[in-house]
């Protein structure tokens, strides 16, 4: 081989070597436009904020399908009326039968007999990866504390507990991070006539119950995200339409109408009701 013949042979040799091969280059271009992709992608990527709701059976959405609860009613209407750039998610923690803060047997989960308990539980341990300062939260206060609350107590005691009890739940909240402008106090739900007059006619309070519930919504209306429900409770005494309450029949077949628990007409109504508050 001569010395013209080697160097031109090194020369194409080193040219190879410096010169990357055309497959190489063209993974090395996959590379970076899938780089650039991700990036646009999470450029673009929605703005998810999550919402945890506690409450009780009435959250729960007892006697109407999943579907039609009033927190599946607020998860719809804002999936429908919110930009493709905001995704709320709502998780519900509700649990039939508790109370605010006096431990209720009704409770369907026994090591969170109250909303005080199941908080503290909460913010020590809070289910997902996501920070609680950017969670939103909302609270909706059991009518089950007024029925369940100490014995032999006036109807003032009772609210004046549950008033402090819902303070008390707001205050963990705040003090575990969750910002106060995101932690979304709803009113007591008034209750139907049917009701009233059956827990009235065995309760040892001195006031109705209706009385008590449009006390406590007047003790915490400074907590309050929705002022009052409107046409829901129309005098703001306590006492629902019929028509939220009518379509859903007492399970024990003691007084027609449950007037306890929303039918699906009333769910739709309070979750109309709460959604521009999550806007």
């Amino acid at each position: 081989m001569t010395v013209a013949a080697f160097f031109a042979l090194g020369a194409c040799t080193l040219t190879s070597i410096v010169g990357p091969p055309r497959s190489l280059a063209a993974a090395g271009g996959r590379v970076e436009r899938a780089v650039v992709a991700a990036e646009q992608a999470r450029r673009h990527a929605p703005r998810i904020i999550e919402v945890d709701v506690f409450g009780d059976s009435i959250t729960a959405g007892f006697g109407v399908p999943a579907h039609q609860t009033w927190v599946a009613v607020v998860s719809h209407q804002l999936r429908v009326t919110q930009p493709p750039s905001v995704q709320h998610r709502l998780y519900s923690y509700a649990i039939d039968g508790q109370s605010i803060s006096t431990p209720s047997l009704l409770s369907a989960d026994p090591s969170n007999p109250t909303l005080l308990r199941q908080l503290s539980n909460y913010v020590a341990r809070p289910p997902r990866a996501t920070p609680l300062a950017q969670r939103w939260v909302i609270l909706t206060p059991s009518v089950n504390e007024l029925i369940v609350s100490d014995a032999g107590t006036s109807a003032a005691s009772r609210v004046a507990k549950a008033a402090d009890g819902m303070r008390i739940a707001v205050g963990l909240l705040r003090g575990a991070g969750v910002r106060s402008d995101q932690i979304l106090v709803l009113p007591m739900p008034p209750i139907g006539e049917a009701f009233a007059a059956e827990h009235d006619a065995t309760s040892v309070a001195d006031r109705p119950l209706a009385w008590m519930i449009a006390s406590l919504n007047r003790s915490i209306a400074d907590l309050l995200a929705v002022p009052r429900y409107g046409a829901l409770d129309p005098n703001d005494d306590g006492l629902a339409d019929p028509a939220f309450y009518d379509d859903l029949d007492d399970p024990l077949g003691r007084r027609g109408p449950d007037g306890l628990h929303l039918d699906a007409d009333g769910h739709a109504f309070l979750g109309s009701a709460v959604t521009p508050a999550l806007r």
